[in-house]
Order: structure tokens, then sequence, then C-alpha cells
């Protein structure tokens, strides 16, 4: 038996196209469906594509600790380590810096004689210890100074060791920064011409040595405020290093 499509449009009852008109109705819809399923189907593909990518991508994850990098690989369970040293990204290595300083040597400082007075037959003065480095260094001790000629020939000299003029100040060690001063004393009995000891050897110039220092130098012998050693038979009194007041 034929269908109402089939039949002539003139020999179908209201019934029939009525029916016919509903499974047109069908057709078209599932068509519309279908097409508009394309687009959406496409975008599923794609993205699981990228899904899949994003999840199976093995990536490290980097873990800074305090001398020590971790880098942890996703997905894989391992994981590996190596020690480096603590700096942040770009800078270099930090180095940290010395636990003790370097004891001056000659090179690091410039000896004075600052000033220099005598009072009741002894003489005295003050010499003054500059770090013209550029790093910090530390003095500690006695000096050893002696007395030179006028063409740098040593002159006899004894040396005791005594302490400084001032009360109150102890034998430390002394940290000397860049700029910085510690002093040291030295005094003796001053030559009068009276004849109460020998002639003093008339000093040109000092030559100092720093404690602790294997190279010595040689200062003038007058003070900055134009005091002369002229000490009985060569005897200096030497006091230990100590801060700069």
């Amino acid at each position: 038996m034929p269908s109402p499509e089939q039949l002539p449009a003139m020999a179908r009852s209201p019934e029939a196209l009525l029916e016919v008109v509903r499974r047109r109705a069908r057709r078209l819809r599932r068509r519309r469906r279908l097409v508009a399923m394309v687009p959406l189907v496409a975008i599923l593909a794609a993205g699981g594509v990228a899904l899949a990518s994003i999840t199976t991508e093995k990536r490290p994850i980097v873990v800074a600790t305090a001398g020590k990098t971790t880098s942890t690989t996703r997905l894989s369970g391992t994981s590996s380590s190596s020690n480096v040293a603590t700096s942040r990204p770009g800078f270099p290595p930090t180095t940290k810096p010395p636990t003790t300083l370097e004891t001056c040597r000659v090179a690091h400082v410039q000896v004075v004689f600052a000033i220099g007075q005598a009072s009741a037959g002894r003489g005295y003065g003050q010499f003054t210890v500059r770090n013209i480095s550029a790093m910090p260094c530390t003095v500690a001790g006695y000096p050893t100074v002696v007395l030179l000629g006028d063409k740098g020939q040593p002159l006899p000299t004894t040396l005791a060791h005594g302490d400084p003029m001032f009360a109150g100040v102890t034998n430390q060690t002394v940290t000397l920064v860049p700029g910085a001063l510690a002093d040291f004393d030295v005094t003796w009995i001053e030559y009068r011409g009276l004849g109460t000891c020998a002639t003093p050897p008339t000093a040109a110039s000092l030559r100092i040595t720093l404690p602790g220092a294997s190279h010595s130098m040689a200062i003038s012998a007058r003070s900055t405020n134009g005091m002369v050693i002229q000490a009985c038979g060569g005897n200096l009194s030497v006091s230990f290093l100590y801060p700069h007041s």
C-alpha cells in the first residue's frame, strides 16, 4: 500500500495530508539538529586533543630551599636534587665574609708622630696608626721603635714596654675599619745637656714595626708640633696599641 506521500495530492485525504506535513517537519528538525551538532563535535574534538596534551606533558616543579634546589617531574613520580650555591636568579653566588680579620700590614696603614711634649724631665710622644686600605684589619700589642741616623743607619736604642699615658686603657685587639685610627705612646728621659745622662743619639727618623708584621716603615723623628725625641742613652718605653680617642 502506498504511503500518503506517494499518493497524488488530489487523492489524499485531509488526514493523509496532515501526516505528510508531520513527517516532513520531523525530518527537517532532525536535519537542523545534525547541522547544529557539527561545530560542537569539532570543538569537543579539538578540546580533547588539547586536554590530552596538557595532562600528558611533563613539567618540572622547582622547589627552592637553603643551599639546595629540588626538581620534581609531574606524572613521572621521580625527583632529582643537586647542591647549588644560594643566590637569586641572575646574581652570582653569595660569598660569606671571613670570620677573622687580617692583621694590619705596612701597606695597610700610615703611622705618624702626632704629638710630642716634655714635662718634669720626661718626654712623651703619641703616635697614630691609620688604616689607609679599603679593608678592615686589626692591630694588637706593642710596636717596635728604633732610632735611625741621618743616613738611615740604626742608632743605639733600648726598648721597654710600658703603659699608655691615659689611665683606664687596656691591652686589646683594635679593629681598624678604613680610615680608623689607633694610638700608641712612647716616653723617654729627656736630655737637657746638664750631664744627667749620656749624650743621646741624634735621630733623624724612626723605624716602626707593628706587632705581627714582617716589614717596617721609617717615619720622621719630629712630631707634627715640632717635638724631637732626645732620649738619654736611647732608652724608650713603648705602650701597647689602643683605640684612638
